[in-house]
């Protein structure tokens, strides 16, 4: 939990926020540890995202933007809904108001959240919207052993699916 702490307190004092980092990222973290969530959890899923983030920040146009969109992206996860990525936004511009980071910033942030997110397609050009979506799906191109935890864990966020389909 430490070095999330440590990640979250560095990106608030980037934006020149000193109060309440513990509130907020207590808040952030309660999110991220409701029930039925496997995968998309702080110290799985974002811990990983940030990982991948980390060696090409230097190559975004707006970092401090893509670094928001990625710590709070699936802060509202719920996989029998569609809107999670909206709820994320708003769950971000909300938290991030109330720290005082100003509303065009949380804008940017929310628009690349929901956009990204919810086509999870590339645009040519968008080095950050691109940027965020690999680090979102690195999952997808790590070895198998790794590969195979993912699977399993959205499998069981999913549980609630009938598969009667079969396998494949």
């Amino acid at each position: 939990m430490i070095p999330l702490f440590q990640e979250w307190s560095a990106f608030l004092r980037a934006h020149h926020v000193t109060q309440k980092p513990v509130i907020s990222f207590t808040q952030w973290l309660n999110r991220h540890n409701t029930p039925m969530r496997y995968y998309h959890t702080a110290h799985g899923h974002i811990v990983m995202v940030m990982g991948e983030f980390e060696p090409v920040r230097e190559l975004c146009e707006e970092p401090l933007v893509v670094e928001g969109a990625l710590f709070t992206h699936d802060v509202v996860y719920d996989s029998q809904r569609k809107d999670s990525e909206e709820r994320s936004a708003l769950w971000m511009s909300d938290c991030f108001t109330k720290l005082g980071i100003p509303h065009t910033y949380c804008d940017s942030v929310g628009h690349l959240i929901v956009d990204a997110s919810t086509q999870h397609r590339g645009v040519l050009g968008d080095v950050d919207r691109n940027i965020f979506i690999s680090c979102d799906l690195a999952i997808l191109g790590r070895p198998w052993e790794e590969y195979e935890v993912y699977m399993n864990n959205v499998a069981r966020e999913y549980a609630w699916v009938d598969t009667t389909y079969g396998a494949g």
